[in-house]
């Protein structure tokens, strides 16, 4: 219904849900169990295992039906991930028919029950903190930027500068990042680029109303891009990665696009999530709504809403990555960082 990321309606009054205490991830276009809950009731259900039946019904077919249709994203990519977080939700307590299969073929059925917000300690929740920093071997540092939302995130990756200035190679993971921001970003930002850089273009709509009466089309205002300025303090000219998922949003996308642009990093991982822009927040009928006002583009007029910042190497985890626990976005940026 609504194709865009950055429009939703959310109603004020609605029924209470609840899942079983099990995460699901669109692994190679599939819905696959990426974390389960540590209870007896759950033990036939492992990491890597494909969800085939809900209730005797097709998983795509429950996707297609009763999902999709309702679902505000800009991208395929964006949709599947969704679609991931409402799959097993329905009322409190009641019961689901399921269907799995593993990495070996079989096929096991299961009842699982909706009651997650039971059991939320035999499930380590999937929030990471705003930054990490760690050092790899071959001389290469990494950090998670996990959030633009706080400015706290640019003061810690400043503590951390001069550390990691004499690495050889930086890989920056912004696979959680949904967004917050685009200053702050800019911000961290402002400590790779070889030059000052622009941010997105932008257009928004000019309402006419008599125009609208007349049926002409609504005039555009073109934005000015921000501009990147440099960083005062210390700058890293070495190669650096960037890993980026579906999960990649918004204001973590108007961090990509002056690294694109300025080919100061390698791309690694999956498409973005292929949404950003400005909001406009109000409520009505008993729902709070927001509407995208915005519409963001490369500065050369690239679209990426609707489409995704693409990797510059692609790479994607599969069921057996997920059964191992093995990160094959990262591996594959340490390889190239090793070179």
């Amino acid at each position: 219904m609504l194709r865009d990321g950055h429009t939703n309606v959310y109603p004020t009054a609605v029924d209470p849900e609840d899942e079983p205490l099990i995460r699901l991830g669109p692994i190679q276009g599939k819905p696959v169990a990426v974390a389960v809950g540590n209870l007896p009731a759950l033990s036939p259900v492992k990491p890597g295992m494909e969800l085939l039946e809900i209730d005797h019904t097709p998983v795509q077919t429950v996707i297609t039906r009763d999902l999709d249709p309702y679902i505000a994203s800009s991208t395929a990519q964006d949709r599947a991930l969704r679609d991931m977080r409402m799959l097993l939700k329905g009322q409190p307590g009641s019961s689901l028919h399921t269907k799995w299969l593993d990495l070996h073929g079989k096929i096991t059925e299961l009842v699982l029950i909706r009651d997650a917000s039971k059991n939320r300690a035999a499930l380590p929740t999937e929030r990471r903190p705003q930054f990490e920093y760690k050092e790899l071997p071959d001389h290469i540092s990494y950090m998670a930027l996990n959030d633009f939302g706080n400015e706290k995130i640019a003061s810690d990756f400043e503590s951390q500068l001069e550390k990691a200035l004499q690495s050889r190679a930086w890989i920056l993971d912004l696979r959680e990042n949904g967004g917050g921001t685009s200053s702050i970003g800019y911000r961290i930002l402002g400590h790779f680029l070889n030059e000052p850089g622009q941010g997105e273009a932008w257009r928004t709509r000019l309402y006419n109303p008599t125009f609208r009466a007349w049926k002409q089309p609504q005039p555009w205002y073109e934005g000015t891009p921000d501009v990147i300025k440099l960083a005062d303090g210390s700058r890293y000219s070495r190669p650096v990665y960037v890993l980026i998922s579906a999960r990649t949003c918004s204001a973590a996308e108007d961090f990509l696009i002056p690294l694109k642009v300025q080919k100061r990093a390698t791309l690694v991982g999956e498409a973005t999530c292929g949404s950003s822009g400005q909001p406009l927040f109000f409520s009505i009928y008993g729902a709070d709504v927001r509407i995208c006002t915005k519409w963001d583009r490369f500065p050369d007029g690239t679209e990426f809403v609707g489409v995704g910042v693409l990797p510059d190497v692609e790479v994607s985890r599969t069921k057996e990555d997920v059964a191992s626990g093995r990160d094959a976005v990262l591996n594959a940026a340490i390889q190239l960082a090793s070179r």
